[in-house]
This record gives C-alpha cells, structure tokens and sequence, in this order.
C-alpha cells in the first residue's frame, strides 16, 4: 500500500476534518472546513475569523490533530495528522 497515495485520495474526499487543540488539560475539537493542495502535501488550509476561540487557543499552544472527516461511510481509511498551526500569507480566494 502506498500511504502517501491514500493520505491523498483520503484528503481529496473531504473537505471537512476535526481540529483538535488543547490548552492546559482542556482539549477543544469542532469541525472546519479545509483546503489541500497536492503539490504540498504537508501543508492544509483552513480559515477562521479574527478573534475566533481558535486563535487564542492557537496563541497558547500552537500543536494540534486533524483529523479528515470523509463524506463515504465506507471510506478505507483515516488520516490524523499531527502538527502545528502556522498564519498563512495566503488569502481566501487562495486558499
């Protein structure tokens, strides 16, 4: 099985995923809507607004899971990611 082909088709299915932060021992997780370019696999976009309780959680600890959440039930398999969270110099319309 080639694991960087199904993170790919497992990324392309959705564009819906868990984030899950956690700031002293509270861990957050809600749903976002992301993006994903395969030319850089190891980035994924995802937009918030400016005063969001993501972003303070971000400004606190900066590590976080994602989890893809794909629409088939009969998906083959999961993805989680682990990493951290970076502002972006891209726009909206970019992402």
């Amino acid at each position: 099985m080639d694991l960087m082909q199904t993170y790919q088709d497992v990324m392309k299915q959705t564009i819906n995923m868990a984030l899950a932060t956690c700031v002293g021992e509270k861990p957050h997780v809600r749903a976002v809507t992301y993006g994903y370019d395969e030319s850089t696999p190891a980035k994924v976009y995802f937009t918030t607004f400016m005063g969001n309780k993501k972003i303070a959680e971000f400004e606190q600890n900066p590590h976080v899971t994602l989890m893809p959440l794909p629409e088939d039930p009969k998906a083959l398999a999961q993805v989680r990611i682990h990493g951290k969270v970076q502002k972006s110099g891209k726009s909206l319309d970019e992402v």
